[in-house]
């Protein structure tokens, strides 16, 4: 299987990850993990999960200094998959106060990640005077936030999230225990912004692209808007009809 030429990364990856490539051996975790889920699958546990993963990477320190703090010594972080690990590498053990607390961080874990891996804007709508300031912490956003994907106004079709928690987050739990990619509206959010084009053709490629099918197609934005059923609102505007 692995001397098939079209199975060289594979291959590649398994000597970089037994030569103890840090990069390579994180990745191979990550695939087993996986595994590990599909079999569960196939096995016919009702309780399984489909595999899913995450097309952006994710940062191990940038956004989770609150989330580091939690516990000093196993130090715990989401990792470039966005799968929950410590810096001990021995299996999460949090009480459950340190749950409780990882949850109210994931939050704006999740705003950091929306706002700069995915580049979406926020508009804090809870607290006009924090709203006028020219450069938010991540802790203003305690206060009823709406997101908007890049190019927003630029858009002719939008698709608005209503997610159960705030930053896109579906269920916590799900996202510290299995990751990002289970507990969050990450992966709607990546298949949703993969629909809108690359960039403009040029040149030889853009007069080929011309004459074919898919040129006559009109070619669609599309937008999302993520709304916040829970931040805070001190406004006391009870007929805004973004709640």
């Amino acid at each position: 299987f692995l001397q098939n030429p079209k199975n060289k990364p594979i291959r590649d990856l398994i000597e970089l990850a037994a030569n103890e490539d840090t990069e390579a051996m994180n990745y191979m975790e990550f695939i087993q993990e996986e595994i590990a889920k599909k079999f569960k699958s196939v096995d016919g546990d009702n309780n399984a999960l489909e595999s899913a993963h995450l097309s952006k990477r994710v940062h191990a320190t940038e956004g989770q200094h609150a989330i580091r703090a939690i516990d000093e010594q196993r130090v715990y972080y989401f990792n470039e998959f966005g799968v929950l690990k410590n810096e001990q590498k021995v299996d999460n053990d949090l009480s459950f106060e340190q749950y409780s607390k990882l949850q109210k961080e994931l939050i704006y874990f999740m705003h950091h990640l929306l706002i700069h891996n995915y580049k979406f804007k926020a508009k804090i709508i809870g607290n006009q005077t924090v709203a006028k300031k020219k450069k938010l912490k991540l802790s203003d956003y305690e206060f009823k936030t709406i997101l908007f994907s890049p190019k927003f106004e630029q858009s002719d079709h939008i698709v608005v999230l209503i997610p159960p928690e705030r930053g896109a987050v579906t269920y916590s739990s799900l996202a510290i225990d299995e990751g990002l990619s289970y507990g969050t509206m990450l992966p709607y959010i990546e298949k949703i912004l993969s629909w809108n084009p690359k960039g403009k053709k040029t040149g030889a490629a853009a007069a080929a692209h011309a004459k074919t099918d898919d040129a006559k197609e009109v070619m669609r934005r599309w937008g999302i808007m993520v709304l916040d059923p829970k931040g805070k609102d001190i406004n006391n505007n009870k007929y805004n009809i973004i709640k």
